[in-house]
């Protein structure tokens, strides 16, 4: 109706873009750092938004990547209907070759993948599970591998939670054996199952346990036996990692939604266990600290951590996941390589997921085809641009 007014608080701007006719922006500090149409705020301040840390939508990120590569792209898209018929309207910029494009969503995007006869460190054997009356998973087989970095994905009420719980000990299933790196989830005490698998609740406050933020991470290397002032040293150290260092003293249920969720990570990594499990690790996070967050589990990744992620963001699984696993209705309907799951459209619509939002603006491509096949954002030809800053925002609205 004419006289009512919505204010939607939202970070994913991919799905509000389309529909919201002002755009208010918060800086980190909380004061007002933009108000406007979405003309004005998200396309000409596309690249100093962007810089202060905020979400943007993915086909805009993608413009100001391919931007600095010569595209024009004038106006800047926001959509990937704009993107596309953007790029369709002009040509490849001078020096940029067909070649050098079709080159990239290839060598650039394939990271070496676990060898498929090696033992699973995680597996999952005829797991049913239920919640109160309802059975919410059904027969479950799974192998993650070791060194994998994996993606749950599925529509809501599909399972994925429970799956993911399943496999950290945090509920028994009625049904079925899961393992990790050999331990029986089922049979293995807390203190011992924290050793193999970290597991960060969607819900933050459902792990703090101390009364401070320095003593919640702490706690964990007090468990390990090491000194006072290493257990120090290396609280301080990843305080500072996860932009927290001015809270070390408040209590954990007092800190923002992204700073508990920062938090809960911590908390989850100074154990050092071999897996991660995390749902939705990055829901209330600014563009700066997700991609912040991100880099850090690709880090843990590549130095041998498995990691294993429950999201909805598609773009996100795309961009880090070598693996994904899809379930649909308490089953898992598909396992295997990112790329090849999500270039089956009726799989992911069956299992009522949409594509990345890079992959449906630029799969339809027909001036630079080179550019259809390209699916990570990593992938696009661009010069530098940095994808985190020091100063992240707090939202936009």
């Amino acid at each position: 109706a004419g006289d009512r007014a919505i204010l939607l608080v939202e970070h994913n701007l991919d799905a509000a873009v389309g529909f919201v006719d002002r755009v208010v922006v918060l800086d980190h500090d909380g004061f007002l750092a933009a108000d406007g149409t979405v003309d004005h705020v998200l396309r000409e301040r596309a690249e100093d938004l962007h810089a202060m840390g905020v979400w943007l939508p993915v086909s805009t990120i993608a413009a100001l990547r391919l931007r600095r590569a010569g595209f024009a792209l004038d106006p800047l898209p926001l959509t990937p209907d704009e993107l596309r018929a953007a790029l369709d309207a002009e040509p490849a910029p001078a020096g940029l070759s067909p070649r050098s494009l079709s080159e990239r969503g290839t060598s650039e995007s394939k990271r070496p993948e676990p060898a498929s006869n090696a033992v699973p460190l995680i597996t999952v054997r005829d797991l049913t599970l239920r919640r109160g009356r309802t059975e919410v998973l059904h027969h479950v087989d799974l192998d993650v591998p070791r060194g994998a970095f994996v993606a749950v994905v599925g529509a809501n009420g599909a399972g994925k939670t429970s799956l993911i719980q399943a496999l950290a000990g945090v509920v028994s299933p009625p049904k079925g054996t899961v393992h990790v790196d050999g331990l029986d989830v089922g049979r293995a005490d807390a203190r011992t199952l924290s050793s193999r698998i970290g597991f960060v609740f969607q819900n933050p406050e459902h792990q703090f346990i101390a009364h401070t933020v320095f003593d919640e991470i702490a706690h964990g290397l007090r468990r390990q036996h090491l000194s006072d002032d290493e257990v120090r040293v290396r609280t301080e150290a990843l305080l500072a990692r996860f932009g927290l260092s001015a809270k070390a003293d408040s209590h954990p249920f007092l800190l923002s939604g992204g700073q508990k969720r920062r938090l809960s990570v911590g908390t989850a990594l100074v154990a050092g266990a071999p897996v991660l499990v995390l749902d939705e690790p990055t829901f209330g996070q600014d563009r700066a600290r997700a991609d912040e967050l991100l880099s850090l589990l690709s880090e843990l990744n590549a130095e041998g951590t498995t990691i294993v992620v429950v999201t909805h963001d598609m773009q996100l699984v795309t961009d880090y996941a070598d693996r994904t696993v899809v379930l649909a209705d308490g089953r898992v309907v598909a396992d295997g390589p990112t790329a090849d799951l999500f270039a089956d459209d009726e799989l992911i619509a069956r299992a009522g997921l949409r594509p990345p939002p890079l992959r449906r603006a630029l799969q339809g491509v027909r001036n630079h085809p080179e550019l259809s096949r390209i699916a990570r954002l990593a992938d696009l030809p661009h010069a530098a641009i940095s994808t985190h800053a020091p100063h992240a925002t707090g939202g936009a609205a």
